[in-house]
């Protein structure tokens, strides 16, 4: 999650202004700030920190009466909708698109079939929260579904999350790579 904020500010002040290199000196640009994506990151963090939250704070009895797969996730869509609006609203000219904006501000937000990066930018967190492979796709999809329901925004924000559960929990590049294909062919050139 922090390396993905590092990388929302280090990558900020070229969002518009497109380079091709690799040399990104100084690393640290003083025009650099966050954006939209770091504040979502923060989001989806405190959605499912709630979850956990709620989970711990029910007796032995509550908790074993929830006997289904991710039970300590039951509210997670509730909490991800309130923690993205709360946040977003929060930081309004932190730039958002268009869609998202009218999602954030809407009296009942529905989600808008976006296949945008968005939802891949925000997903990180699930991937700390996540005990494996298949519970960190589960999760990025009820984080994701709630704005980016398109199949290919709910692609993109899982294999970003299954990458980097798998990056955090000791997987090599060739591992990750084998998994990736999954969803992506990566054997094109630039």
């Amino acid at each position: 999650m922090i390396g993905a904020i590092i990388g929302d500010i280090v990558g900020s002040v070229y969002e518009f202004n497109n380079i091709k290199t690799k040399d990104f000196s100084p690393f640290f640009n003083e025009k650099g700030r966050f954006t939209d994506d770091s504040v979502m990151t923060f989001a989806v963090f405190r959605a499912l920190q709630d979850c956990k939250d709620e989970f711990q704070n029910l007796s032995k009895e509550q908790q074993k009466q929830r006997n289904f797969p991710l039970a300590e996730y039951a509210n997670l869509t509730k909490n991800a909708i309130k923690r993205l609006r709360e946040y977003g609203n929060k930081y309004l000219e932190a730039g958002y698109g268009r869609k998202f904006i009218l999602w954030l501000t809407s009296k009942d937000p529905k989600p808008y079939n976006s296949y945008g990066n968005g939802a891949a930018m925000r997903v990180s967190p699930v991937a700390y929260f996540a005990s494996s492979i298949e519970e960190a796709a589960a999760l990025s999809k009820l984080v994701t579904e709630i704005t980016h329901n398109h199949p290919d925004g709910l692609k993109g924000a899982e294999s970003t999350a299954v990458a980097t559960w798998m990056a955090i929990n000791g997987f090599d590049k060739k591992e990750i790579a084998t998994i990736f294909e999954k969803y992506y062919p990566l054997d094109f050139k630039y």
